[in-house]
């Protein structure tokens, strides 16, 4: 395998041989970088020449030999290591005994320090050359010396006497070393470059074309093709790394593998001493894809080349001279493991790193941090050598890393800002720059693992303690105990921050700030929201807007001036550590006045936050996604939402508000008929501390529907009358949300109790806000089913009337599915089908599967929860669109006639009734219904309901409709 490639050089090798058979000895230097196949080849050449009968010495040299005088000769001569001569001739019982004694007469000359020895040495040299030369008549003789620049000095003195004896002897000798610019040996290269019968090779590294056919040899021939850029690439035409990257494909691990890192360390390790020392200086200070100095390095990468200031450094680092640095930069780049100063691949500089002991490694990567600091290295460069030596190094160092994670979080990458963050904060001694640092920590750690975030807890609570928090940062750690349910804890510090909510200083702001947040979503904890009452919304800064406006659509009514202040905010922000809660509120709000416009921002935040990889900002937006969802009665989207953002991060990471994707993912399962999936969340144990905030009215109310879906009214009744318990209790009963009379009202008519349900909805349409809009259309449906069979009809049309406008198609499908019956039951068939297809249109498009087996009862349900989710899926696209596009887009195609005609149609007026109401004939209705078909693109009556959602449908219908009894 290794000898691929070097052809040439081993025919060269046996034709020097053949001349020395001849009688023209000859001496042979193969020469190359460190790995190249020098070893292999002479090994291989031996092996070769024993089998035509050669006899054959050899020996190895060794840096830990080199001071062993007469080493190399010895293993030539005395069988060291296996090495014996081999004689074609039988006249000794051992003919090794006298090459013995010479080699003793002369060991014992080399250690005398007497002027004669001289002359024994020329006798003893002069013996042993006859001695081979008599035995190379008989055979001839191949002496083969690896890795001669480690030879000790007296074996080479005897060698290079054999080599000026070579002509007319049938000898060879070949010696392997290395291809140095700076020479071992400069006498021997001079004593051999004046022989004529001493020859050169060469190993250079295997291009392109060898390295192929090096793996097609190896592998199979697509593999080989596909890599054999890679193995080039990596190996800079090494040999032993080219076999090593091809035994890492072999071994099924992508090159490059530990075989690589191995072979890496062995290149090195063979190396000079100083050669490895400036190979770990180099992986110190060659930081992957980035610059390691100021503004003159600009190497391949984006970091400095060899002749930048890394190669400055590195003498430093190394504790050589900047002369020898460059000698062994040279050395390694012609290797393979470098190129151009810096490795060739990030594996080989993690191999070299983790060659070292932690002890030195740590050592080496703050001289780095060090080094490069003071010659004003960029501060990601720096940070990152500290945080590998865990060590700041003094103040500068904590100032580089703070510096260095805020350019992290810039560019959206908060691995190493929390390493930098982690390690400054540990080595910093200063209590209010430590909590300024532990905030940055919390802020970057969120956007990650939400649950992180406990850990600093006690710090935080002492550093507010000390006053060492600005403002926003207290108030941000007061809310995260609240999202936590740590109540405890953040009820004992909530004084702390007992300012004047009234004011306008920054301090007061965020005071209101939390106010109105505890108001929202931790109600029994509010404090100050009757004093101060709700902030105005056109006031303030534009996060205390955004949450204003919700504090105004949760505790008061949605209004236009919420829902203005909500989109002026999305549209003005950008997602970040300090806006994440204030997008959140403002899309709350938006929920309540346009899902469709809320739908749009979420979507466009959740964007931005996987682009800025915040899976946590992520997993918050998608779950108030599900409830925009589940609002416009897209099923199939909430499912989705909702599992994505408890999929997110870890179910304890989300505190006491997973109840938002909890209630999401419940609700929508349970209107979609997936109940062993609602079953499945509703088993789920939920902290109490739940209980005690708006989450835990999700939940309640989800959870309710989910037992009433599946017969257990007792236990739905039970959950909706805790959950009004609760939000009449905290003073947020509002019919907006949760509706939680509808469903005790639905429950108690299922067991039988209609005086109880009457109450119910009695007290939902006197309640405040009754009137808003969603609510009224939802409580008029409740009403009508309690009502009786004459009566519904119109209750019923002004409930579609009115649901019409709001976007939620699921609410609106249930309306038109209770009008068909009711119109069945009164004995209208061709009225009951027209509604009854208007609701399967809309249930199939929500993914409604229940709902569409009630319109077609011999539907299975699971055939109808394929055939609505796979509707639901493939339109998804267009119902968003649609729902953008409003009123607008569905009346543009329309004459104000067709309009008005089409309008009454949808709620269920017959041809008669609308030429009576708007006092045409029954022929131009039929024609205006013609053309509006048509152009609505819709196959009949049925068709309408979903494509006239706009405020003047509801005004026609409503001025339409019969009153509706209200008892």
């Amino acid at each position: 395998m290794a000898l691929a490639g070097r052809t040439e050089e081993l025919t060269r090798l046996h034709e020097l041989l053949d001349e020395a058979v001849r009688g023209a000895g000859n001496a042979v230097t193969i020469r190359g970088i460190v790995g190249c196949g020098k070893t292999a080849l002479l090994h291989e050449f031996a092996a070769r020449a024993a089998a035509r009968g050669i006899a054959v010495l050899t020996a190895s040299a060794s840096p830990a030999e080199q001071a062993l005088p007469l080493g190399v000769l010895g293993q030539l001569f005395t069988g060291v290591s296996g090495i014996s001569v081999t004689s074609g001739g039988s006249g000794d019982d051992d003919p090794a005994a006298p090459v013995r004694r010479l080699l003793d007469r002369a060991m014992a000359a080399v250690r005398s320090e007497t002027p004669g020895d001289a002359v024994e040495q020329a006798r003893i040299m002069r013996e042993l050359w006859l001695t081979l030369y008599a035995r190379s008549q008989d055979r001839p003789l191949l002496i083969g010396v690896d890795d001669a620049q480690h030879a000790d000095e007296a074996s080479l003195r005897y060698l290079l006497y054999f080599v000026r004896r070579l002509s007319g002897a049938r000898i060879q000798l070949v010696f392997t070393e290395w291809d140095h610019p700076r020479r071992i040996h400069p006498v021997t290269d001079l004593d051999l470059l004046r022989q004529h019968h001493c020859h050169r090779l060469r190993l250079a590294p295997l291009t392109g074309d060898l390295v192929a056919a090096v793996a097609a040899a190896q592998l199979p021939l697509p593999d080989a093709e596909r890599l054999t850029p890679v193995l080039h690439e990596l190996s800079g035409g090494n040999p032993l790394l080219v076999t090593a990257l091809i035994e890492d494909a072999r071994r099924g691990q992508t090159p490059p593998g530990e075989a690589y890192r191995m072979a890496v360390l062995t290149c090195l390790h063979r190396g000079e001493p100083a050669g490895l020392r400036v190979a770990r200086a180099v992986a110190a200070l060659d930081v992957p894809g980035g610059a390691t100095g100021g503004a003159s390095g600009g190497g391949p990468g984006g970091g400095p080349g060899p002749a930048s200031e890394i190669q400055e450094l590195v003498h430093q680092l190394a504790g050589v001279d900047p002369a020898s640095a460059d000698h062994c930069l040279d050395v390694l780049n012609a290797t393979g493991v470098l190129r151009a100063g810096r490795f060739r691949h990030p594996a080989a500089r993690q191999a070299v790193l983790a060659d070292l002991d932690p002890e030195d490694r740590a050592r080496l990567r703050a001289e780095a941090a060090a080094s490069l600091y003071a010659r004003g290295a960029a501060k990601a460069v720096v940070a990152e050598h500290l945080v590998a030596a865990g060590t700041t190094g003094g103040r500068w160092g904590v100032d580089v890393l703070v510096e260095a994670a805020e350019q992290a979080l810039l560019g959206d990458d908060p691995g190493p800002a929390l390493d930098c963050l982690r390690l400054a904060a540990r080595e910093c001694a200063d209590g209010r720059r430590r909590a300024d640092i532990t905030m940055s920590l919390v802020h970057a750690e969120w956007r990650t693992n939400p649950g992180a975030v406990e850990r600093h807890t006690p710090a935080l609570i002492t550093a507010l303690h000390r006053g060492h928090l600005r403002p926003a940062d207290a108030h941000t750690v007061i809310r995260q105990l609240f999202w936590q349910g740590h109540y405890d804890h953040a009820l004992s510090v909530l004084p702390w921050l007992g300012v004047d909510a009234g004011g306008d200083s920054a301090e007061q702001v965020e005071r209101r700030i939390t106010d109105h947040w505890l108001a929202c979503f931790f109600p029994p904890f509010a404090t100050g929201r009757d004093a101060h009452g709700p902030l105005p919304v056109a006031q303030g800064p534009g996060k205390a807007r955004a949450v204003a406006a919700m504090f105004a659509v949760l505790t008061r009514r949605p209004g236009k001036e919420a829902a203005h202040a909500a989109e002026q905010y999305l549209q003005s922000t950008r997602l970040g550590d300090d806006s994440l809660q204030a997008i959140q509120s403002a899309l709350v709000a938006l929920l309540y006045a346009d899902t469709a416009r809320a739908a749009f921002w979420c979507d466009s935040a959740i964007e931005e936050a996987g682009e800025r990889r915040a899976p946590s900002w992520r997993a918050v937006l998608q779950a108030v996604r599900s409830e925009i969802a589940i609002r416009q009665g897209d099923l199939p989207a909430a499912l989705r939402s909702a599992t994505a953002a408890l999929a997110g991060m870890p179910r304890q990471s989300w505190g006491v508000t997973v109840g938002t994707p909890l209630s999401g993912l419940v609700l929508a399962a349970t209107r979609m008929g997936a109940h062993d999936t609602a079953a499945a969340e509703v088993r789920r144990p939920l902290p109490d501390s739940i209980f005690q905030s708006r989450f835990g009215l999700q939940v309640l109310d989800a959870r309710g529907h989910h037992f009433l879906a599946t017969g257990r009214e007792r236990a739905a009744l039970r959950d909706f009358l805790r959950c009004g318990e609760l939000a009449t209790r905290w003073g947020v009963d509002l019919p907006t949300y949760p509706q939680w009379r509808l469903g005790a009202a639905a429950a108690a008519r299922a067991l039988g109790d209609q005086r109880r349900a009457w109450e119910l909805v009695r007290a939902q349409l006197a309640g405040p806000a009754a009137d808003e809009v969603w609510a009224r259309g939802a409580t008029l449906r409740a009403q009508a089913a309690l009502s009786r069979p004459q009566h519904r009809p119109a209750l019923l049309r002004e409930s579609v009337a009115l649901l019409q406008d709001t976007g939620d198609r699921y609410e609106l499908a249930l309306a038109l599915a209770d009008l068909s019956e009711t119109h069945r039951a009164l004995g209208e068939p061709s009225r009951a089908q027209m509604f009854r297809d208007g609701a399967l249109s809309l249930a199939e498009a929500c993914g409604a599967a229940p709902l569409v087996a009630r319109l077609e009862p011999g539907r299975a349900g699971s055939r109808a929860g394929s055939r609505a989710s796979s509707r639901a899926s493939s339109r998804d696209g267009a119902a968003a669109a649609r729902g953008r596009a409003g009123a607008d887009g569905a009346r543009a195609g329309l004459s104000d006639a067709e309009y008005r005609v089409a309008s009454l149609a949808a709620v269920g007026y017959m041809n008669r009734e609308i030429a009576d109401e708007l006092r045409i004939t029954v022929s131009t209705v039929e024609q205006h219904l013609t053309r509006a078909y048509r152009k609505l693109q819709v196959p009949g009556r049925a068709g309408l309901a979903g494509r006239l959602p706009s405020a003047t449908y509801r005004r026609h219908t409503a001025a339409c409709a019969r009153p509706a009894p209200r008892a």
